[in-house]
């Protein structure tokens, strides 16, 4: 974050007009389009440059002055001029709807945070427009595989780069594939990952046909296959046993839902990271797979009806995250 010594109280060089007009000038010449001022608020909040007392103050300034907040705070000198331009590159790219906001965000304040132009920093999260998720290991099988198109999977690149999805979960929402195939793709990745041939795997899809890849119907009926079943693989590759059974019980008890837990799948394959590893960034911990997984052996073993289970794993989740309730 820029080194800037917060005064408690406005000084005279921070109320209208103290500082030059050569800082205004310059401010104005950083802007490509009118600044949405809600929107950049939102980013100043969020970026943590400022106290949250210094930006109500701030923003009494911009209403009396006619200005930006943004304005406000390089003319008052709370903010360098890189600072500036990291913030309207993250309030254009935001604008424009090319990049999932909370991404945006991030990549604003480790630009800030860091010293790094916000275009650089983009390029160093993988989310700059041009190349984001252009690399994403699932996307390149599902081309090699024949299940989309090159121009498919770029629909599908931008798509996750503006609403914060996976590729996989973009591919499902574009009507690409359907949650089955999504299913097959993951499973043929998790076979990748231990060494299968990617000729294999596209025989392995054509054997499925176009109408079950893409709407999950063979004639008229809707498959439904279990994780257990159709993500054998996933296990193996990663080298956790009893993982799928703990995630069917997870699902059975309403933790959360099949395309979300798809989704973490597929990131801990293309990150080449433990399930629980993602589990726990999402979770904060991982209590409630471990859960599942004993309570799925349980089941297993006889021991617990899996009502039962599904009842004390809702309980647990419920005193693990009691907003929930």
């Amino acid at each position: 974050m820029s080194t800037f010594t917060t005064p408690q109280t406005f000084s005279p060089a921070l109320v209208p007009g103290g500082r030059s007009q050569e800082a205004a000038s310059q401010a104005n010449s950083f802007q490509t389009t009118s600044i949405d001022e809600v929107l950049i608020i939102e980013l100043i909040d969020n970026s943590d440059i400022v106290s949250r007392e210094t930006l109500e103050e701030v923003l009494v300034l911009s209403k009396l002055n006619g200005k930006s907040s943004l304005n406000v705070l390089f003319e008052s000198g709370f903010i360098a001029a890189a600072d500036y331009k990291a913030f309207i590159g993250c309030h254009n790219i935001v604008l424009t709807g090319v990049l999932h906001k909370p991404w945006a965000i991030a990549c604003l304040q480790r630009s800030i945070n860091e010293f790094v132009p916000f275009e650089s920093m983009l390029e160093s999260m993988e989310l700059h427009p041009l190349t984001a998720f252009s690399d994403s290991k699932l996307g390149r099988l599902a081309i090699a595989t024949q299940l989309v198109t090159a121009m498919e999977f770029e629909q599908a690149r931008r798509f996750s780069l503006k609403n914060g999805f996976t590729i996989g979960q973009s591919f499902v929402n574009l009507g690409f594939l359907c949650s089955t195939s999504y299913k097959l793709l993951l499973q043929c990745f998790s076979l990748q990952c231990l060494g299968q041939d990617v000729s294999v795997l596209r025989d392995l899809v054509k054997s499925a046909g176009f109408d079950f890849m893409r709407r999950g119907i063979n004639g008229s009926k809707q498959h439904n296959v279990s994780l257990t079943n159709s993500l054998s693989a996933y296990e193996k590759a990663l080298g956790e046993n009893g993982l799928n059974k703990g995630l069917e019980l997870i699902l059975s008890a309403g933790v959360m839902d099949e395309f979300s837990v798809l989704s973490m799948i597929e990131d801990s394959l293309e990150q080449n990271l433990a399930f629980r590893t993602v589990f726990a960034e999402s979770f904060g911990s991982n209590y409630i797979l471990e859960s599942a997984v004993k309570l799925a052996n349980l089941v297993e073993s006889g021991e617990f009806a899996k009502e039962m289970a599904v009842r004390m794993l809702q309980d647990a989740f419920l005193q693990f995250n009691p907003q929930s309730a």
